[in-house]
């Protein structure tokens, strides 16, 4: 339901500069969850329980994990073992609230392992190792440290004074970031010990009322969508936040949020008199944004597999596909870097690249971005990472990949 809750609307019409077809219309209107699998399989999911699987051909199969369900999210693991957030706001015999399904097989059968609560649905989902985190629409933060086998509840505010709840991420087993909802009043909190304790970085206290979105590139790295054309941006993990108006029309609130790099990343945007939504990209970290199309309503959800490609799920049950290619000059360098294996930090030991402006982040196993830094040469502390290998990776102002080595974290 995280996307649901957008504006909605119905007919898409593309700016020209930006290369999006329709790929496929539905029958069933009422979809509006997209998510791609690490290996970029695509899935949908929307009312009437069905899960929409993209084949290698481009056609889809359906499987249906309770007659009327209703989803509010889907997330892989791995290839195989995903999740789906589902229920409804009312007990039938075909459909339960606060429920949570499996799959072990890449989402051709999936089965019910967890449910929560006696109403609403189970809105967001995040993967971090063998722990699963899942948030209800007015329950709290319910995980499992066992692949989903068990699960334990756990207050997010203790106080009880948020009312609604959304918009779950972990970049790793210990970060975690969520958004908050009452009495109009909206904001981000943030776990640093896996859930077990959360605190407020962004809003609260009745000073940001319309808090639509957020997403975070990197611990210390991340953004708010707003109104009145603005999204927030902090590089300081939350302490400070700066607004940065991604477009001049103050008629427009930004909804979905995501980077596909620490460099580019894409926007939904609502405008307040309902003739389109918008969406833009940037290609500077989020300080400048362009648009790169047009819809004449409102857009529910969209995914990127890289810089260029991506897909656009539209409420009248139309799937649009962008298509580009992600160039390069030369493929990316094998850089060195030193110590390796390491336990407290890094840095790169030899690396000739041309002036200009670069970012380097370290990505897991799952390809989440853990740290993002734009000072490439100076020294990368990664003692509070968990054992295991990781990917170094360098990217130019435009996102492409230039460099890349492999790390290996001790204990």
């Amino acid at each position: 339901m995280k996307n649901f809750l957008l504006f909605l609307a119905t007919i898409l019409s593309f700016s020209a500069s930006a290369q999006w077809e329709l790929v496929k219309e539905f029958e069933q209107p009422n979809l509006y969850i997209l998510h791609l699998s690490p290996s970029n399989q695509l899935f949908l999911g929307g009312e009437r329980g069905n899960v929409y699987k993209q084949k290698t051909d481009g056609t889809f199969t359906v499987s249906n994990i309770e007659e009327y369900a209703l989803m509010g999210d889907i997330t892989f693991k791995n290839d195989l073992e995903g999740y789906v957030g589902a229920g409804c706001y009312y007990v039938t015999a075909n459909c339960s609230p606060g429920t949570i399904f499996k799959t072990k097989d890449g989402g051709d059968t999936w089965e019910l392992i967890h449910q929560d609560g006696s109403t609403g649905v189970i809105n967001s989902i995040a993967i971090a190792g063998s722990k699963v985190f899942a948030l209800g629409d007015y329950t709290d933060l319910i995980y499992s440290v066992d692949d989903g086998a068990t699960w334990e509840t756990k207050s997010v505010n203790p106080a009880n004074t948020v009312g609604y709840y959304s918009n779950l991420t972990f970049l790793d087993e210990n970060t975690g970031f969520l958004a908050g909802q009452s009495g109009g009043s909206g904001a981000i909190y943030k776990t640093n010990d896996g859930g077990e304790n959360w605190s407020v970085i962004y809003g609260g206290s009745n000073t940001i009322t319309d808090l639509y979105g957020f997403t975070f590139v990197s611990p210390q790295i991340g953004f708010a969508s707003h109104s009145n054309g603005q999204i927030a941006k902090t590089t300081d993990g939350g302490a400070t936040w700066r607004l940065i108006n991604y477009t001049s029309n103050t008629e427009e609130f930004g909804q979905k949020i995501t980077f596909v790099t620490a460099q580019v990343g894409y926007l939904s945007s609502y405008v307040r008199d309902g003739q389109k939504n918008i969406l833009y990209k940037t290609t500077d970290g989020g300080e400048t944004w362009a648009v790169d199309y047009k819809a004449e309503n409102g857009i529910y959800d969209f995914v990127f597999s890289d810089s260029q490609n991506g897909y656009a799920l539209m409420s009248n049950g139309k799937l649009y596909k962008r298509s580009g290619t992600v160039t390069t000059t030369d493929e990316p360098l094998e850089m060195d870097i030193f110590p390796n294996p390491s336990k407290e930090q890094f840095q790169i030991k030899s690396l000739d690249l041309p002036a200009g402006v670069y970012n380097l982040r370290v990505v897991n196993t799952l390809g989440q971005v853990v740290i993002s830094t734009e000072n490439i040469y100076n020294s990368v502390n990664i003692s509070k990472l968990m054992v295991g290998t990781y990917i170094v990776e360098v990217l130019n102002d435009e996102g492409h990949l230039v460099a890349r080595s492999k790390l290996l974290k001790q204990p």
